[in-house]
């Protein structure tokens, strides 16, 4: 990746690293791809979400069930993110809340989620979310400045309570909740 960015005179970009299972008959079975392929792409991306506060609201599509595919793999496969946030933009919000199948809070669309509840920095359990990048510098660095932090099973009644929240992502990067 760093070949990448010299090649493309990048000094900040977004990375993102794509294997395939590579060539062999495009069929069902992986195991007639005899070599998987690499694929490094980067390029300048603004923040995803902007650089003001975003809007949400709570998707009716519920994350990937974590009993079919672990919501903690990084796929290709964004259908039920992207159906989210087309729901979001069609309401006039900036993103979608995504839900996992017993309703707990999983994520939005393409970032993690954090709340502040009773001054504990609080996110959703990797049940059914990517453990995201941004996601674990910003658990770090609260850990390191000895706020409390707490991973557990969050509903959205969390987040009406709470004194604040923000998402965190590698695209988005870190980015509050326009309260109103």
């Amino acid at each position: 990746s760093l070949e990448t960015l010299l090649r493309n005179n990048l000094e900040d970009a977004h990375i993102r690293i794509v294997v395939t299972r590579g060539l062999g008959q495009p069929t069902m079975n992986p195991t007639t791809c005899y070599q998987p392929t690499l694929i490094v792409m980067a390029y300048p991306l603004a923040p995803t979400l902007g650089d003001k506060p975003v809007r949400l609201l709570s998707s009716t599509i519920r994350r990937t069930a974590p009993l079919s595919v672990d919501a903690r793999v990084k796929s290709l496969n964004y259908l039920d993110n992207i159906v989210g946030k087309l729901q979001a933009l069609a309401a006039g919000m900036d993103d979608a809340i995504m839900l996992d199948v017993t309703g707990h809070v999983a994520e939005v669309t393409g970032a993690n989620i954090f709340a502040v509840i009773g001054g504990i920095v609080t996110t959703p359990a990797l049940t059914a979310c990517l453990p995201g990048i941004t996601r674990e510098t910003v658990l770090g660095l609260a850990a390191n400045m000895g706020y409390p932090m707490s991973e557990r099973p969050m509903t959205l009644g969390d987040f009406f309570i709470a004194e604040e929240v923000f998402l965190t992502g590698s695209g988005a990067e870190v980015v509050e909740l326009l309260r109103s």
